[in-house]
């Protein structure tokens, strides 16, 4: 790579978070600044001066990391995404390795190139001013200053799901609408509030679950969790006790019948985004119901604002 050239647009990725300390401060630099720059002296011969070498350009960071936490700098500028490390993700990766390898196919990247080039936006595409979207800026978490950063995320996904609605090859105008915000939440919602916590997202998943139990059933036990999620009743426990410990969810007080510990949730946990059904409802000229595509099953869903809750 050019020594002058922008990093705008690049990717740069560090197999192992652990492996790049020194480089870290320039990253973040990078990440926050969009350049950094580094003074150094020069000899040659008897003359000795000073230089400047600089870049500029936001990269793309990509790392992987064995830790359950990093450094909390660094937490601000990453969105966390959790393997999974559940018994059945095991069993299917152990059925992966017997059978035989299968031949790579070559990458069609006329049609990636395709996909892209319909992603740019024409002037005056996309304005950000509908009421609904400023609802959902005054509801996200603000007391965090790392949500700053998460907040402008959120929106260039927004925009680019906007952008997939356009027919292709033509240049009409595009605007975000509602129903990509439902798609943005379905895909963003679960790694950001996860990224802001601090923990898995299946650990958040137990309490969200626990959350919307209780709306209908007076005690939530984790045999409820785990039959509402259709998980293993062992993989439930094991994520619901480590979301007691970090005090998003505890045991209901008093004492039952053959010694029920039901779960209740605590005010310390915090999704990032709104619940779409919750913007649906306090944003009349929305409507009164939504209709989108899953973006993971592919499926058409309907969100109406009559429903008590939508997860």
């Amino acid at each position: 790579m050019n020594k002058k050239e922008s990093l705008a647009h690049k990717i740069f990725y560090l197999q192992e978070y652990r492996g790049g300390k020194d480089a870290r401060l320039l990253m973040r630099l990078l990440q926050s600044e969009g350049a950094i720059a580094h003074e150094f002296t020069t000899i040659r011969g008897p003359r000795r001066t000073t230089m400047v070498a600089a870049r500029s350009g936001s990269p793309v960071f990509i790392s992987s990391t064995t830790e359950l936490k990093v450094f909390e700098d660094d937490e601000t500028r990453f969105l966390s995404i959790w393997a999974d490390e559940t018994p059945t993700q095991n069993v299917a990766v152990f059925k992966a390795q017997l059978e035989a390898p299968k031949h790579t196919r070559v990458p069609n990247l006329s049609r990636w190139r395709a996909v892209f080039n319909a992603l740019v936006p024409s002037k005056g595409d996309l304005p950000l001013s509908p009421k609904w979207l400023t609802f959902v800026a005054k509801r996200v978490p603000r007391q965090l200053v790392r949500v700053r950063r998460d907040w402008d995320r959120f929106l260039i996904l927004l925009k680019a799901i906007a952008l997939t609605r356009r027919c292709p090859g033509t240049r009409t105008k595009v605007n975000v609408e509602f129903q990509d915000y439902c798609v943005a939440y379905r895909i963003l919602e679960p790694a950001l509030a996860a990224t802001m916590q601090g923990v898995p997202g299946q650990e958040l998943e137990i309490v969200k679950a626990v959350r919307a139990l209780t709306r209908t059933n007076q005690d939530v036990t984790v045999k409820d969790v785990a039959r509402h999620l259709g998980r293993n009743i062992h993989v439930t426990y094991k994520y619901a006790r480590k979301a007691i410990n970090h005090g998003f969810l505890k045991y209901a007080p008093g004492s039952r019948e053959r010694n029920i510990k039901p779960l209740i949730t605590t005010a310390k946990y915090q999704g990032f985004l709104p619940k779409p059904v919750d913007v649906l409802k306090n944003n009349p000229e929305v409507g009164s119901s939504v209709q989108f595509t899953d973006p993971f099953t592919g499926e058409t869903r309907r969100i109406e604002d009559r429903q008590r809750h939508w997860l």
